[in-house]
């Protein structure tokens, strides 16, 4: 979902900008956009935006007479609808849409591979389509391209069309176990499974097995060989979890047996490398320690909220910092031509992170920046989503200082 009227944080910056009184609606609308991006498959993606055209008809009820609220609920109506198509038509067929307009020189941007993998990798029930052509000379890599949006076959033949290699496999892609990639085959080529390892290594992907299926998922063939990675982007992803953890300690000291077991839970994700799950069970834990903490005089209370929305910031940052150190780790051993480019946006991205945001101004100019920068969305697909997480701990932090 890349336009920007289906963007929850454009949505919440279109929302300040025109200081939109009734609160309620600007949050449910929020809601419904967050729901779109976490929408897995079709059917929950036309339910999702079925939520969103109900808020849109209230705020179009609400808000008459608001000439820029009107111009830009006309824009997501037409968003919608481009969107509701494509999903229509994913439900029926089980393959997304082509998009035709993608030149075919973008699909050999090894960035590209490195983020549909790492989505892959977050979501094991993802699929895309891949295309693959052999290398060119000895001089040269073979190419593996995924989209979760153009046909297989569409894929390998731009790719034989871009690199002049008519030999090549297309079919479906899938992450399974976090390292282990999965080729089910339409069209295949002789030692695909060795053979897809060098565009993936060249990326910056860690894969330990490939795995190649027939379209009837009988095993064609596997390759177990380790795959010579650094291993230190996997140290980077507990560090990230290990500083969340370790600033909400204090706190569970003397909290109830309940909100400490749901940490405990979150510290055993953690060590069998279920992060992703591990770091939802913290989020929960956060709630749950949030809404026990006790309430001692308007004044105290007022404090206590910007020290603990403070230490949320902090330790959202520093699992951050430590994510986007890892992502930048495997960026450098891939030791690509856009390689330090990249480096250089990811260290960009960290040294905006101001550490201790204490005035409304430095929280809304962050907030500001991590919901539109295109930068920050390019390297959230990349690194863990490092958006959703900082925005969360900005807006709680954003409402304590303004009290």
């Amino acid at each position: 979902m890349t336009d920007k009227y289906l963007g929850e944080s454009d949505w919440r910056n279109f929302a300040k900008r025109q200081k939109l009184s009734d609160e309620t609606l600007v949050k449910a609308m929020a809601k419904a956009l967050a729901a779109l991006q976490l929408a897995k498959g079709p059917e929950q993606q036309l339910k999702a935006l079925d939520g969103i055209e109900k808020q849109a008809d209230a705020l179009r009820k609400s808000a008459k007479g608001n000439k820029e609220l009107a111009s830009h609920l006309d824009g997501l109506d037409k968003a919608l609808g481009k969107q509701r198509k494509l999903s229509e038509v994913e439900a029926k067929t089980g393959v997304q849409p082509e998009d035709e307009d993608e030149p075919a020189s973008a699909l050999l941007d090894a960035g590209k591979l490195l983020r549909q993998l790492t989505l892959c990798k977050r979501d094991p029930e993802r699929r895309v389509q891949f295309g693959f052509v052999d290398a060119a000379d000895k001089n040269t890599l073979p190419v593996l391209a995924l989209s979760p949006k153009l046909a297989g076959q569409k894929l390998f033949a731009k790719l034989r069309d871009e690199t002049g290699v008519k030999t090549g496999a297309h079919g479906i892609a899938w992450i399974r176990n976090d390292t282990e990639l999965v080729l089910q085959v339409d069209k295949a080529v002789s030692g695909l499974v060795k053979k897809v390892r060098a565009p993936v290594r060249e990326c910056g992907f860690r894969i330990t097995k490939v795995l190649l299926y027939s379209p009837d998922g009988a095993v064609l063939e596997q390759d177990e060989a380790e795959d010579q990675t650094s291993p230190e982007a996997d140290a980077g992803v507990g560090a990230a979890f290990n500083a969340r953890l370790a600033a909400l300690l204090p706190k569970l000291k003397s909290a109830p047996q309940d909100i400490r077991s749901k940490a405990s839970e979150a510290g055993l994700a953690a060590r069998q490398g279920e992060f992703t799950l591990a770091h939802r069970l913290l989020d929960e834990t956060e709630h749950l320690l949030a809404a026990t903490s006790p309430d001692s005089g308007q004044d105290d209370a007022s404090n206590a909220s910007v020290r603990d929305a403070m230490a949320q910031w902090k330790a959202r940052r520093s699992a951050a910092v430590a994510s986007l150190k890892s992502v930048a780790t495997q960026i450098a051993a891939a030791r690509h031509a856009r390689s330090a480019a990249a480096i250089m946006e990811i260290q960009e991205v960290m040294k905006n992170l101001i550490p201790e945001p204490s005035t409304l101004q430095q929280v809304q100019e962050l907030q500001n920046y991590l919901g539109a920068d295109e930068v920050v969305y390019d390297v959230s697909e990349l690194a863990d989503d490092i958006r959703t997480p900082l925005l969360g701990a900005l807006d709680q932090l954003h409402e304590s200082l303004a009290r």
